[in-house]
């Protein structure tokens, strides 16, 4: 089993050497960069090198296991697959951008030919009050969008805040989930309407095992139906703790993960 990776989203306060380093140090085994200005941007489209931040990450005896992105530009989603090429990410992560499917297939017009071109895949994450937002849903993506250049980033939150069971999403669409964010939800969720207020509110309690989410079971899922998705721990509310905070907390949770049979 691949081992774990870490989103630098929980690093937006830190430059990219800081969370690089941080993350060899607590063993995480690969990283998921995000370039999202004005919030974080580990990486930048239009002025980094790729190659160059490809061979950063291989110093630090990581690899990348996706660019994320989250842009509603389609003409930025076509540069970042570009880009993610180059740097070796396998996969670009982004959300549904549309109110129809119809939509959100015109919008991702401009990127197909360089996901088909280059390889990369996009992974789109299933997310509260968007098209994405259920398994019913999601049923529709997978028919609709080719499963050779487009799949799914599953955000167990967004379908355990709904009523879902994340375990259920996993054996339903092992073969279509690319990248699965190891995120707990706090115990202090009481449905939709506390989570569109809270989401990035207790951060410790949405580190895997902290929270409400059944892990173990998440667990047994990927087992059981060969999922072979990325497996990231992210989640919201950091951007102001220290490294030595995010090296604890990020230990405590590659132990926990390990004692489930999660972590290599």
């Amino acid at each position: 089993m691949a081992g774990i990776g870490c989103s630098s989203l929980l690093f937006a306060c830190h430059d990219r050497a800081t969370t690089l380093q941080v993350l060899r140090d607590v063993g995480i085994e690969s990283v998921d960069l995000w370039s999202f200005p004005n919030w974080v941007e580990h990486v930048k489209l239009d002025s980094d090198e790729p190659e160059r931040i490809a061979e950063e990450v291989k110093q630090m005896g990581l690899r990348v296991c996706a660019l994320t992105l989250y842009t509603s530009d389609p003409q930025r989603l076509k540069k970042g697959v570009e880009f993610a090429y180059r740097l070796k990410a396998p996969i670009v992560v982004n959300g549904v951008q549309g109110r129809s499917w119809d939509e959100f297939e015109e919008f991702l017009r401009p990127a197909m030919d360089s996901l088909s071109q280059t390889g990369v895949k996009l992974a789109i994450e299933n997310h509260t009050d968007n098209l994405l937002d259920s398994s019913d849903r999601a049923a529709e993506f997978c028919r609709r969008f080719p499963a050779d250049l487009i799949g799914i980033t599953f955000a167990p939150t967004h379908c355990f805040v709904i009523g879902e069971r994340p375990n259920d999403w996993i054996h339903r669409f092992s073969d279509r989930i690319l990248l699965l964010y190891l995120w707990d939800v706090s115990p202090r969720n009481c449905g939709l309407a506390w989570w569109r207020r809270n989401w990035n509110k207790f951060p410790e309690e949405q580190f895997p095992g902290n929270g409400a989410l059944d892990f173990q079971a998440i667990a047994d899922a990927i087992k059981v139906s060969g999922c072979k998705a990325e497996k990231v721990i992210c989640l919201h509310g950091t951007e102001s703790w220290s490294s030595d905070q995010l090296k604890s907390h990020l230990q405590t949770a590659l132990k926990f993960l390990q004692s489930i049979g999660l972590s290599c």
